[in-house]
């Protein structure tokens, strides 16, 4: 044992160690086929006719990505109206 082995001979440790760059899981709140079914969902129920601009659909795509935009969402859409918020105007 002075040779510096360590005195077990294993055969399926001297195979050929191969890395490969896998590809990344996407969560599922980004997953682009979850979102257009909540978004058809969310037309369903507030829009008009199940119509609406494509603005709106980028704000209500934002609003259900975090529990934080979510609620930055309703307390703008909860905002009193005499006020003017970003919200009414992109809208």
């Amino acid at each position: 044992m002075a040779d510096g082995s360590t005195g077990f001979d294993i055969p399926e440790l001297k195979a050929e160690f191969v890395f490969r760059q896998r590809p990344v899981a996407i969560p599922g709140d980004l997953r682009i086929g979850w979102r257009i079914g909540l978004l058809v969902l969310l037309m369903n129920g507030c829009c008009k006719s199940g119509r609406t601009s494509l603005t709106r659909l980028h704000v209500l795509s934002w609003g259900i990505r975090t529990l934080e935009s979510r609620n930055a969402l309703i307390a703008a859409s909860n905002a009193d109206s005499s006020e003017e918020n970003s919200l009414s105007v992109a809208m």
